[in-house]
């Protein structure tokens, strides 16, 4: 009898628990002036690229107001965009974007006009209420980072407009480029201070997640710090138990470590190590291509003006293509003087090698210095030719 009533007594506990935890569900709202007619907000979570879920949606209405559901139970950076359906053509355009970094605990409310929503910033020039702690971080981060950004990304358009104008002649833009490196540099230690300066805010644990994908970047001991540091005690703990449960993986790809080994297969389709490549007291450059690979192909120039300059390098390109006939091929064609080798045909052996330097985008260079350390990873061969 006990047990019966007991059962009776939990239930309309637990329904209004349920009740409760319903009625929390907090809401995006906005009033921006000036967006028209035919406009759709789009509330997406992009914390988990390149994988994106929609969250909600809805039409703005003739004042510039909408309201979206907050259906999150974590902070997850979500992607705010607006879309103008063109009913003449049948075609929609992407009219802007926020990044919000959301966790569904309280209301968020927006309000202003379109010049500021398609402004430089509109994280710094719209008003942004509510969201609590997590927003709040976001916020503050975004406009202390503001105007650093804002020299940074104008440095490097102007190269990249410099690029198209002289048709990639390097030498008509050089100064462009090292101020482009320069701003990054500074932009990139401003970085780190927030996560040094911020460490238990749910922003610092997404930037500091950020770097986890950015291999042989920096130092051990500088991620260790930082990892160490923010998960200590930060409000994200979903974040925080990846950022623990890959500490490891990412600590075996800082800046600095012994290079990692692996097979490779030789032009004949033997096995070889990668460490029997390795030039003894040189410095080793890696050139992870594939025939198939547009920009592979273009660097390919610039890394033969290194050899020629510098012959000690010791180079070695690894071809990621399964098509060991194309690849045949593409050494033929591009008639490469430094040694050849591919990643394995194997799956198993193939994902071995390319989760040992974090092979995410071609082409990928990784520099070793003659003492066996990685000190250096990019897509760009003119950063490979600065530096040696």
């Amino acid at each position: 009898m006990m047990m019966k009533s007991l059962r009776w007594t939990v239930t309309p506990l637990l329904l209004a628990a349920s009740l409760s935890m319903t009625a929390q569900r907090h809401t995006l709202s906005a009033k921006i002036s000036g967006l028209g007619k035919n406009v759709t907000a789009y509330l997406l979570d992009v914390d988990n690229p390149p994988q994106t879920e929609r969250l909600d949606s809805a039409k703005v209405g003739s004042d510039g107001s909408f309201s979206l559901a907050l259906d999150l139970h974590k902070p997850r950076m979500c992607k705010l965009s607006f879309w103008l359906s063109d009913k003449a053509s049948g075609k929609r355009y992407n009219l802007t974007t926020m990044m919000l970094l959301l966790d569904g605990c309280a209301d968020v409310s927006l309000s202003g006009d379109t010049a500021r929503l398609f402004g430089r910033d509109p994280l710094v020039a719209m008003r942004i209420d509510g969201g609590g702690e997590t927003l709040k971080g976001w916020l503050d981060y975004n406009r202390y980072i503001n105007k650093q950004q804002t020299i940074s990304d104008s440095v490097s358009y102007a190269e990249a407009e410099a690029y198209f104008a002289n048709h990639g002649d390097e030498s008509k833009y050089a100064d462009l480029t090292v101020a482009k490196e320069r701003e990054a540099a500074r932009l990139d230690s401003m970085v780190t201070a927030w996560i040094e300066g911020h460490p238990s805010t749910a922003a610092a644990a997404c930037l500091l997640a950020g770097r986890y994908y950015k291999s042989f970047t920096y130092s051990e001991g500088d991620m260790a710090k930082w990892i160490a540091e923010v998960t200590k005690a930060n409000a994200d703990t979903a974040r925080v138990g990846f950022l623990n449960r890959n500490r490891d993986l990412v600590l075996s790809r800082s800046l600095g470590i012994g290079f990692p080994d692996f097979e490779a297969t030789t032009k004949e389709g033997k096995a070889v190590s990668f460490s029997s490549m390795v030039g003894k007291g040189k410095y080793t450059l890696i050139d992870f291509w594939a025939s198939w690979c547009g920009p592979c192909r273009a660097s390919i120039p610039k890394i033969k003006s290194l050899h020629a300059a510098n012959p000690k390098i010791n180079i070695v390109s690894i071809s990621c293509d399964r098509d060991l006939a194309e690849w045949a091929r593409a050494m033929k064609e591009e008639d490469m003087p430094w040694k050849q080798v591919a990643l394995p045909q194997d799956k198993a052996l193939n994902r071995a090698a390319s989760e040992a330097y974090k092979v995410q985008f071609i082409p990928y260079l990784v520099v070793i210095d003659p003492q066996g350390a990685v000190i250096m990873a990019t897509s760009d061969a003119k950063e490979i030719m600065r530096m040696l």
